[in-house]
């Protein structure tokens, strides 16, 4: 029985000493729900109908540089400096030209994306709302626009419509072939089987390398034999910093048709067969215009619910103290108290021992004085 008991006692410690945790879950139903910020933006941060030529050029400049890389930079924006491997761009930002007038901020909010001029419709909660309810906002997507900014909103209703419903006009437009010739239609690349600006830009660098170290990384199109490592470190490097410098330059125009393919797309068709008449008379627009440049965004709870989510130790310390009582109890008919009275006992005795020994040497003392 005591090896049974010892076993048991064992594992109660090796569980205990595991630290586990039990989680508990427990959906509470509410009349009313906080409803949240809702912040929406824009991928495309800047329009371009509202940039000038000049001010395209500092942005590019200044996104590229924020950033440290480019969509067609493959090779890495960073190189090792003289004094020991401090990490710097490539940029020389002393040449970039960039006035100290231009404020980043004041053109963003001028360029950049507008609630007002992009919201066509706005409820919340059945009730019309409107621009004046959104806050601005600075985020890496430039503009962005905040509803219920402070908080203060609730749900009370759970279900579609019943939340925040806005319809937003996404300004998109076919990049048609200017009169002037700035879209070349026929522009083709060596390596490529279409044209794409990315894959001009990384003709142009693999020529540029090419004239100048002879061969070639392995990220550039060609048949030049690749670049030793030292070329890389060297030529290479040089090549590409003068590049990004603008001391070396790439002709490669905005491509008249590109197409894009999204990683994941999930949406539901807006407007409905039902609903389809009544938008296209409000809002003077095709069918095919609505679905190609509106968005219809509806936030809500589903269900007016509250989920809490807890964690506790899975044993403390008073289970343990009660699992081992239980098995001290089950297998050797004793407890905590059984064991403390039998220390107690064992200390008794020591003491008794030592005082008998002590006593021993002092009666033989006095015998031998005697």
């Amino acid at each position: 029985m005591f090896g049974l008991a010892a076993w048991q006692i064992t594992e109660r410690f090796v569980a205990y000493f595991q630290f586990d945790t039990v989680t508990n879950m427990k959906v509470e139903f509410r009349d009313v729900l906080a409803f949240p910020t809702v912040t929406i933006c824009n991928f495309n941060r800047y329009r371009f109908s509202k940039i000038t030529a000049q001010e395209l050029q500092y942005v590019s400049t200044l996104l590229e540089g924020s950033t440290g890389f480019s969509d067609y930079d493959y090779d890495g924006d960073y190189y090792d400096d003289d004094d020991g491997g401090a990490y710097q761009y490539y940029y020389d930002w002393n040449s970039t030209g960039i006035p100290d007038e231009f404020n980043l901020a004041e053109f963003t909010l001028r360029a950049g994306f507008n609630i007002h001029t992009s919201l066509m419709d706005c409820h919340w909660r059945g009730q019309r709302c409107s621009s004046d309810n959104f806050t601005h906002i600075f985020t890496s997507f430039g503009n962005c626009w905040m509803f219920n900014g402070g908080g203060t909103l609730n749900q009370t209703i759970s279900g579609v419509g019943n939340g925040l419903q806005v319809a937003i006009h996404i300004q998109q437009y076919t990049n048609e072939i200017p009169p002037w010739g700035k879209c070349e239609p026929g522009r083709t690349l060596r390596h490529y089987s279409g044209y794409t600006k990315t894959g001009c830009l990384l003709e142009c660098r693999a020529d540029h390398v090419a004239s100048a170290c002879g061969c070639r990384t392995v990220s550039m199109p060609g048949t030049l034999d690749y670049c030793q490592p030292s070329v890389v470190t060297g030529c290479v490097k040089t090549t590409i910093a003068e590049l990004k410098s603008g001391k070396r330059t790439c002709d490669c125009p905005t491509p008249c048709s590109a197409t894009a393919y999204p990683a994941t797309v999930s949406y539901g068709g807006w407007p409905s067969s039902s609903t389809k008449l009544f938008y296209t008379e409000f809002l003077n627009m095709t069918e095919q215009e609505i679905k190609d440049n509106i968005v219809l965004l509806d936030v809500y709870y589903q269900q007016l619910n509250l989920q809490t989510v807890q964690q506790r130790r899975a044993i403390s310390t008073n289970a343990l103290l009660g699992d081992l009582g239980g098995q001290l109890g089950l297998f050797l008919g004793a407890s905590v108290i059984t064991i403390i009275e039998f220390l107690e006992f064992l200390v008794k005795k020591g003491t008794s021992c030592c005082r008998k020994d002590r006593d021993k040497k002092d009666i033989k003392n006095e015998m031998e004085k005697l």
